[in-house]
Parts: C-alpha cells; structure tokens; sequence
C-alpha cells in the first residue's frame, strides 16, 4: 500500500472551470461585502468536497482519516466562530 505522500505526489485532480468560476466569484462577493466567515466555510466546502472525491479513489485508510480530521475541523471552526461572535 503506498504511502500518503505519494499518493499525493501522484495526485491529478481535474476541476470543472465553472465549479471553480462560481466559487471565485462567491468570495469575491463575500469579501466586498464583508462576510469573510461565510467565505472561509464555501472555500472549506469547496475544497473539503474535492478533497473527499480524491480519496474516495484511493485506500480506505486515507478516506477515513480524512473525514475525521476534516469533521474535526470543521466542528471546531464553527464552534470558534460561535464563541468569537457571542464574546463581541
């Protein structure tokens, strides 16, 4: 079984133009009008959904760990951004 790594190194993931066009396009509005915790979660979406496509091809070992660790950080940023909202 190789390893993380390269798997990583060897890794091609093809990204459809107007996926990636709408996302651009989203943060640029969310920053313009300053909702940038609104864009750290569809830019963490985005790449968590591509991240989970890529390893759904790989070993199960590697979607395991990336699911945990990604629910685990996306638990914690909406915990964070809770907290910091209520302590204004």
């Amino acid at each position: 079984m190789p390893g993380l790594l390269s798997v990583l190194q060897n890794a091609r993931i093809d990204l459809p133009i107007v996926e990636v066009a709408v996302l651009v396009m989203s943060l640029s509005f969310f920053l313009v009008f300053k909702m940038t915790r609104v864009g750290l979660i569809a830019a963490y979406l985005f790449t968590y959904r591509w991240g989970l496509l890529f390893f759904t091809r790989q070993a199960s070992d590697f979607l395991v760990f990336y699911l945990l660790f990604g629910f685990a950080v996306g638990l914690l940023t909406i915990i964070g951004m809770v907290w910091s909202s209520s302590a204004n």
